[in-house]
Parts: structure tokens; C-alpha cells; sequence
């Protein structure tokens, strides 16, 4: 089981030596074009990563409160840090867990890990989903 940074550093490594493009399985993005997340091919399995965003003040304070707020973000306030979920682990809590993304057009979302990789694409040909979709 891969740590959140770990997954985050092997996304950044993948990107930096221009490697990410082979290995992406799926993209997600808001309406708007905001990037939701990437779920990228590892030897142990799907990775979901999502990046830092930013909300407004009036969003931030609606969906979260100071203490997470000073944990969790890069600037003690309003933008988030990235995340990495490792799909397999969280798949086997059969819909206990789940991947969270948000922007400042998205309401957060909680995905389901199992749903997320029924509909995987091959490495390096992903499939891409517009968030929310409808479903």
C-alpha cells in the first residue's frame, strides 16, 4: 500500500522524466476544464492522483473547517494540497471508501474506486470523464 505522497512524488517523477503520458489510464475535469484528477499504471496497479486547487472563501468555509484547513492546505487557508489514492486498496473497502475531487465549480465528489476502474482505459490511450457526469 502506497502513502498519499508517495503516489504524489511517483506522478511528479512520471511527469518530470516525461514518462506520465504513457501511463495515464484515465483524466477527469470540471465543466469548466479544471483538472480533477489522473489515474495513472504502476506495477501495483491503478493510482489516482489529484492536484492542489484553490476555493473561494465563501466555498472553503462551506466545506471545511479551520483545523483541516491548517492541516491540509499549502497555505494554512485556501489551496489545497495534491493527493494520491492507491485504487486497489481502496476498492477492497467494496464502497466504503473513496476518491474525493473538487474545484471551485464542483461541489466535492466522492468516487467510487470500483466504478473508477471498471472504466479505466490501457495505459498511455485514457479514457476521460467530464465531473459531475450525471450518473
Amino acid at each position: 500500500m502506497a502513502s498519499s505522497s508517495e503516489i504524489v512524488a511517483a506522478f511528479k517523477a512520471l511527469k518530470a522524466t516525461g514518462r506520465l503520458r504513457g501511463v495515464i489510464q484515465a483524466e477527469y475535469r470540471c465543466r469548466r476544464g479544471c483538472h480533477l484528477g489522473t489515474v495513472f499504471a504502476v506495477p501495483a496497479g491503478p493510482m489516482f492522483y489529484t492536484p492542489s486547487y484553490r476555493l473561494s472563501p465563501t466555498r472553503n468555509d462551506l466545506t471545511s473547517v479551520e483545523s483541516a484547513r491548517a492541516k491540509n492546505t499549502l497555505d494554512g487557508n485556501r489551496t489545497w494540497k495534491e493527493r494520491g489514492f492507491d485504487l486497489t486498496d481502496l476498492a477492497e473497502w467494496e464502497g466504503s471508501a473513496a476518491v474525493d475531487v473538487q474545484c471551485n465549480h464542483v461541489e466535492p465528489l466522492r468516487l467510487d474506486p470500483r466504478a473508477v476502474v471498471s472504466k479505466l482505459g490501457r495505459p498511455g490511450s485514457p479514457s476521460r470523464g467530464v465531473l459531475p457526469d450525471g450518473s
